[in-house]
């Protein structure tokens, strides 16, 4: 998928033809092959790689996975490209660009003062007192990039749909666990495993995309959160354990949400007060919150993370289809349907 759009797209190859290159690899070695010796002993490959086990199993996941990236990503930029060439030509437009900047203009929804004023109220508990008025033009600016980013994908998205765009490469999967908190129908054809951090600002993107995917597959889809906390993020622990003691209160998505919206701002003190917010019993928050097995609970999640292959965040697994990074709307919808193409309709 496409991961940066600008308003003149710019792809990464100019012609269907790319260069051959060569890749070097290491030379095969047979498992009882001796590949050290000391005083009157030695150690064959079988021993070494018994001991290593485990990280070959991950590096070989990891391998398969950048590579199936690799040609799903160039895949879907070839048939992006030629698709707005052909659609270029048959406008008479001179080229991408000039197509692109017609279409999308014509589409995409200019920010108006309402649109304006309801992102300064989403964020001005972070802009420390900046008024309305000095963040206007910056707000304007971000939100008209939204805009088109939304309006290039969505145009990019109906010729692919008018030209009937497919790929037919196998995918990679890993197998995942996929109980935990959830949203979306327990019988759902396309399960998406979040890995997620309260802090992580493209987890703020990721977790707005996937609310909007719910509304786009309220029947097809279900997401299941997991925490995997950063270690540089000093908050992200009690930021789940609070989300997760709201839980306990069946508030979990309501602290959930208010999570996310203050990720730049969380501390003791904020975590408190998002709690009081969502009209919980403060007593028995408190006590959720001293109790060691949350943080405990929010530790195995990362190291169940980490056993898919998980890095960094935000992380997601589309029915095992790893998908990393904040991506947009239609990376995963690509994937939703995908994957119910695969299975029969209800």
């Amino acid at each position: 998928m496409l991961r940066h759009i600008s308003f003149c797209l710019v792809l990464l190859y100019a012609s269907s033809s790319f260069a051959k290159g060569t890749c070097d690899s290491l030379p095969t070695l047979k498992s009882e092959e001796i590949v050290a010796r000391y005083a009157d002993q030695t150690v064959k490959l079988s021993e070494v790689d018994a001991l290593i086990a485990d990280r070959l199993c991950a590096a070989k996941k990891e391998y398969d996975k950048k590579v199936n990236e690799l040609r799903q990503e160039l895949v879907d930029e070839l048939i992006t490209r030629r698709l707005l060439t052909l659609e270029a030509e048959k406008q008479g437009k001179s080229g991408i660009d000039e197509l692109l900047v017609a279409e999308v203009k014509a589409s995409m929804k200019v920010p108006d003062d309402s649109m304006l004023r309801a992102e300064y109220d989403r964020v001005k508990d972070r802009l420390e007192g900046v008024t309305f008025d000095a963040v206007k033009g910056k707000i304007r600016e971000f939100l008209t990039q939204q805009e088109r980013q939304k309006a290039t994908m969505a145009y990019i998205d109906k010729l692919k749909g008018v030209h009937k765009a497919s790929t037919n490469l196998p995918v990679y999967r890993v197998k995942v666990k996929t109980e935990g908190p959830s949203k979306g129908p327990v019988d759902a054809k396309v399960v998406i495993l979040e890995f997620a951090d309260f802090e992580c600002p493209y987890c703020v993107r990721g977790n707005d995309t996937l609310n909007e995917l719910l509304k786009k597959y309220p029947k097809d889809v279900r997401v299941v959160f997991k925490d995997f906390p950063l270690d540089f993020h000093q908050n992200a622990v009690p930021a789940a354990v609070g989300v997760r003691c709201a839980g306990q209160q069946k508030k979990y998505w309501e602290m959930h949400a208010k999570m996310f919206e203050s990720y730049d701002s969380l501390s003791a003190e904020k975590i408190n007060a998002l709690a009081v917010d969502v009209g919980l019993d403060m007593k028995d928050f408190s006590t959720c919150m001293a109790d060691p097995k949350h943080a405990e609970a929010v530790k195995a999640d990362q190291q169940e993370g980490a056993s898919y292959g998980v890095e960094g965040t935000p992380a997601f697994f589309v029915n095992g289809i790893p998908l990393s990074g904040a991506q947009p709307l239609s990376a995963f919808a690509d994937l939703v349907e995908r994957e119910l193409k695969r299975q029969p309709q209800k």
